[in-house]
């Protein structure tokens, strides 16, 4: 029996709409929310947009899901100005285009969306959609990436909150190694919180970061057993790296400080 192919198309809309947190309330449908959108409802547009991404009560249509996301961002609901965003970023119902996606980002941003201010951030620190120089190479902007990276981490995004505590512990905005440009002022011990609080959130590479951290004493008081924590923490979730490092760690520390069964 030949096995069913799944519709790439599918794939590509359910990750925009976990991009987005499309999650609709318990019996709603496409047809209940069409009046409300037309008189100006923002949330109404919204919710729309994600029926005709799923095809609940109305017709899937990607670009009807683009039209009722534009409506809503025009009205300055920052939902739907990240949500267009996205579909701008990604080609979902309009020509992917990173510089109408770093527009949209912004506004969201200004409008204190989170997910907005992170991913205007690593626009600015790669340089995508930004303004270009005489060499045709976009420009980059790696103290104002700082600035977004902070905004979103103190909303508590556990991704701004790695990136910004790199910074903060290297001196420079190197998140995803691209960029060498200074960002903002070595500081460890700040470095140091915002690696715990993504850590805590269970973002694995700040649990491994924080481990380096206490291992090393930088930014926090030398302790080789809560080192040897955060590193377990991160290799329970998939990092080799941890793994190889709490073995390492292993030799330093008496033996009741790590128990010896393996990493599951």
């Amino acid at each position: 029996m030949t096995a069913m192919l799944q519709d790439p198309n599918m794939k590509v809309t359910a990750k925009i709409m976990e991009e987005i947190d499309a999650n609709l309330p318990e019996g709603i449908s496409g047809a209940d929310l069409h009046d409300d959108a037309m008189t100006g409802d923002t949330l109404a547009q919204y919710n729309l947009a994600i029926c005709h991404m799923n095809g609940t009560g109305v017709s899937k249509d990607r670009k009807e899901a683009v039209k009722w996301f534009r409506r809503g961002s025009e009205l300055e609901d920052p939902r739907c100005q990240y949500a267009l965003a996205v579909c701008y970023h990604q080609g979902y119902g309009v020509e992917c285009s990173m510089e109408d996606a770093l527009e949209w980002y912004q506004k969201a941003a200004e409008l204190e969306h989170c997910k907005a201010q992170y991913n205007l951030g690593l626009c600015l620190e790669i340089g995508k959609g930004t303004k270009k120089d005489k060499q045709g190479n976009h420009l980059k902007d790696a103290e104002q990436a700082a600035v977004w990276y902070r905004k979103a981490a103190e909303q508590g995004h556990p991704q701004a909150q790695q990136c910004l505590g790199v910074c903060l512990e290297l001196g420079q905005t190197t998140a995803i190694c691209l960029d060498t440009g200074m960002g903002v002022e070595k500081n460890l011990p700040e470095a140091a919180k915002w690696f715990r609080l993504a850590a805590d959130q269970f973002d694995v590479k700040s649990q491994f970061f924080l481990g380096q951290m206490f291992e090393n004493g930088r930014g926090v008081e030398k302790d080789l057993i809560t080192a040897s924590k955060w590193y377990r923490k991160a290799a329970k979730q998939g990092s080799e790296q941890a793994a190889k490092y709490l073995e390492g760690i292993k030799e330093l520390i008496p033996a009741p400080g790590i128990p010896e069964k393996p990493i599951v």
